[in-house]
């Protein structure tokens, strides 16, 4: 069986040799790419662009090329998409020239409401111009009135301390006996007392004795609030046991007055590790000594004791501040209260001081009614008026007293 190159028309005995010849001999292979290169040519010069049919000869590509159904519907639509465009173009001109005369009468309508509030505007202007005018012609007035009253009251202030001159010269002379006595009994108590400073406190508060108020027949508390008070009261003494005012004095010997509440609280605060101290002494002396104590009793006395150290601890002592408080009063120096002549008091009480101007005041308030009658009425200044003539001018609102204007001007 022999085998033929569809080329250069060799035969071979095999197909392998046929193969090798298509692929390595010179001039098979020049033949093979003549034909690949007439057949390329065929391709591109006989192949419509349009549909893509191919076509042998020449005349037959370009008859068909007349007559290409895909050229024609092709050609159409691009007559379509340009008349597309055309409409498309005068349609946004038009469009552009409607937005145009749309904005040139947005602008007349624009500049209209603009001119209609800038004449709102000038004009509400001149009403709150007018308003504040008004409102300063009140002020005024009310400073002219404010200004006699302070003249007046002036008047009335010297004529009242010429009064309180003489009266204290006179109730002075009456009492400057007893005054001297207070003031000598005042100074002695002082020298007496402590100076009261966190060093004599703390000093005070450790002579405090442990097992007498462990021991005590009374409650711990009123046991406590005894001790505490027995060693602190040389600190200070009363002036007003009613209102419970004390006097301290410092290092340098000044004085100062101050509520028992605060005292208590100050020494509290001051010495709160030694009394803490106390209390534990208190509570280990219970439990040394038991046996001295019945159970349940000594058992009520440690938790008491531990009510207390905690109280202590937080500062929680409002209540027995305020049982300290009126121990303290109770238990320290009095300074006792004059009993000189009482009649200054009741003379600077009773006095009525002659206002020479009141019924010239008076006068002159009536005058004023008399020349405007709505000069004290709050409408009168709420209200536009003449600029040459000061009128109110005719209109429907009726004139309504302020009671408060009406009691300024019955006191002017």
């Amino acid at each position: 069986m022999s085998f033929s190159c569809d080329f250069c028309k060799s035969t071979f005995s095999t197909k392998g040799t046929l193969v090798i010849h298509q692929k390595k001999v010179k001039y098979c292979l020049d033949i093979q790419k003549k034909i690949n290169e007439t057949i390329q040519e065929k391709e591109e010069l006989y192949k419509c662009e349009f549909c893509n049919k191919e076509f042998n000869f020449k005349n037959s590509y370009i008859r068909h090329k007349d007559t290409c159904k895909e050229k024609i519907l092709k050609e159409k639509n691009n007559e379509k998409d340009k008349e597309i465009n055309n409409l498309k173009l005068q349609y946004e001109k038009e469009l552009e020239k409607k937005i145009e005369k749309l904005k040139i009468k947005n602008e007349k309508e624009l500049e209209k409401q603009k001119n209609a509030y800038e004449k709102e505007l000038e004009k509400q202007k001149n009403i709150y111009e007018k308003k504040i005018e008004l409102l300063e012609q009140k002020i005024n007035h009310e400073k002219e009135i404010v200004e006699y009253k302070n003249e007046h009251i002036k008047k009335l202030e010297n004529e009242k301390l010429e009064t309180n001159k003489y009266l204290l010269e006179q109730a002075c002379s009456k009492n400057s006996v007893v005054n001297k006595s207070y003031n000598l009994q005042f100074n002695t108590l002082t020298e007496e007392i402590s100076p009261f400073n966190e060093n004599n406190i703390k000093l005070r508060i450790k002579k405090m004795d442990s097992n007498k108020i462990a021991n005590s027949n009374d409650s711990i508390n009123n046991s406590f609030i005894s001790n505490f008070v027995d060693v602190i009261k040389d600190l200070t003494f009363c002036t007003d046991a009613s209102r419970g005012f004390l006097i301290i004095k410092d290092e340098d010997g000044v004085t100062e007055r101050i509520t028992s509440q605060k005292f208590v609280l100050e020494c509290f605060k001051k010495a709160n590790k030694e009394l803490l101290e106390i209390c534990y002494e208190a509570e280990k002396y219970v439990r040394n000594n038991e046996h001295i104590f019945d159970e349940l009793e000594a058992v009520e006395i440690r938790e008491k004791l531990a009510t207390m150290i905690c109280l202590i601890r937080e500062n929680k002592l409002n209540s027995i501040i305020k049982q300290t408080a009126t121990k303290v009063i109770h238990d320290c120096k009095h300074l006792s209260k004059p009993k000189g002549n009482k009649s200054f008091k009741n003379i600077i009480e009773k006095t009525e001081i002659y206002d020479p101007l009141k019924e010239k005041a008076e006068q002159e308030r009536e005058e004023m009614l008399k020349a405007n009658p709505d000069m004290f009425n709050e409408t009168y200044f709420n209200t536009e008026h003449d600029s040459d003539t000061g009128n109110v001018p005719d209109t429907d609102s009726h004139n309504i007293e302020d009671e408060e204007e009406k009691n300024q001007s019955a006191e002017y």
